[in-house]
């Protein structure tokens, strides 16, 4: 599955062609505890999910690429100064029928040397696309290297198209992959071990290295208002171990001990948390797993509260962000917590209010007085004008400690990579 490559800034289309979206943004306008640092036009209107990785003293950022592409990797070691490689484009007919909404990061040590990894999502927009999950080794970022395909094919279990994944490390190195299972509403997990020996296409059920080795279906996953849309993985240590937080839509978010689906199929969930009304799009848990966060993306009426903290045990909503109350009226968009960097602190990918974080403890919320209708502790919104698409904006946002300074990395989807630093680094 080869790519073309081009790492010229600022091209968008073949043939020098300028872009087809509207790529205005203001970087310095609205925001609050944070330093804009860079804005780069990934040269493409549909950057999606977003990821970090290293290698070496190297930082790096991947984004997919949405409609558009397949993906885009910057260098922003010196985060002033991005270098970028890409946009990366599907090089066969597949290229205008691919849709590439999600990007996870892993390593492998390979012959006793690390070697970097992307997984990526697709689906197909027509009958001529890819699907199923694509990995590259990206420890070259200039020259990224096709691995395999992974997908499964047989007969009345056909799940090739994947709209997120997870990839989840043990001891190290990137060993399950949890991918969801479009066509079959549920979730599908893959050990993908040595993923260097895979051959290039991945029928999992006959050819490939690769295992399917779990699964789970929702009892209530008897239509498509009931599919999973998202995976999280987490290992929280001590008694409460691996978890794996599954978004299941209208059956809201299930809870799985991950012990139970590598391997396993269909084990009682830990607890299934389905606020009334809301459609659970993503999910993030505390440090120590007694909290979780939900959040819908189709909520958008002032009064709504499309990202809720709820105590696993027993079942309590906690606390609630509220639309008009704590941000303008807006969907939101994914969740990220870095325990290594800010443990109690929640950023949320927030469309087009950008980068939106805020504190928290097992009370709820920590409200920052300022502004009305902006109560996080910090935010950067570039997609400022009135007529900018409500769904433009961040799909995702990653930290990074650069030089003893937290930056932030968001995943604009129309403009590309918005690069802030926390402002108390001086």
């Amino acid at each position: 599955m080869p790519l073309r490559g081009d790492d010229h800034h600022g091209v968008a289309e073949p043939g020098g062609r300028p872009p087809r979206c509207d790529k205005d943004i203001d970087t310095t306008s609205t925001l609050r505890d944070v330093v804009p640092v860079a804005a780069q036009d990934n040269g493409i209107c549909t950057s999606a999910d977003i990821d970090t990785y290293t290698v070496g003293t190297r930082t790096l950022v991947d984004q997919g690429g949405g409609e558009e592409a397949a993906f885009v990797i910057t260098d922003v070691t010196q985060p002033a100064t991005p270098i970028r490689y890409g946009p990366f484009t599907w090089a066969r007919r597949g290229a205008k029928g691919t849709y590439t909404p999600d990007v996870k990061t892993f390593e492998q040590t390979v012959g006793g040397q690390t070697r970097d990894y992307i997984a990526l999502s697709l689906e197909r927009l027509r009958a001529n696309g890819f699907c199923g999950v694509v990995v590259f080794d990206v420890t070259d970022p200039a020259s990224p290297v096709f691995e395999t395909q992974i997908y499964k094919n047989v007969q009345g279990d056909f799940w090739c198209d994947v709209h997120n994944s997870f990839v989840e490390d043990i001891g190290g190195d990137g060993r399950y992959l949890y991918a969801t299972a479009d066509a079959r509403n549920d979730m599908r997990v893959v050990d993908i071990a040595n993923v260097a020996d895979f051959p290039s296409t991945c029928d999992i059920a006959t050819n490939c290295a690769a295992k399917e080795i779990g699964r789970y279906k929702a009892p209530t996953a008897v239509d498509n208002d009931n599919y999973v849309h998202d995976v999280t993985v987490i290992d929280h240590g001590g008694d409460v171990g691996r978890r794996v937080y599954v978004s299941y839509w209208d059956t809201g978010l299930v809870i799985l001990d991950a012990a139970d689906v590598t391997p396993g199929t269909d084990p009682t969930p830990i607890a299934t948390i389905d606020p009334p009304g809301f459609l659970t799009h993503h999910a993030f848990a505390s440090a120590a797993g007694s909290r979780v966060f939900l959040q819908d993306e189709i909520l958008d009426q002032p009064g709504d509260a499309p990202v809720q903290m709820w105590q696993v045990e027993p079942q309590t909503l906690v606390d609630s962000l509220v639309l008009g109350t704590d941000v303008p009226v807006n969907p939101s968009h994914n969740l990220e917590i870095r325990f290594d960097l800010a443990p109690n602190r929640l950023y949320v990918g927030w469309y087009k209010l950008g980068l939106q974080a805020w504190d928290f403890d097992a009370s709820g919320f920590h409200r920052t007085a300022g502004t009305p209708s902006r109560t996080a502790v910090q935010y950067h919104q570039v997609q400022t004008e009135a007529a900018d698409d409500p769904y433009d904006g961040a799909w995702g946002v990653r930290m990074a400690d650069i030089d003893g300074c937290t930056h932030y990395f968001q995943s604009d989807r129309r403009y590309g990579l918005i690069i802030d630093r926390d402002a108390a680094c001086g």
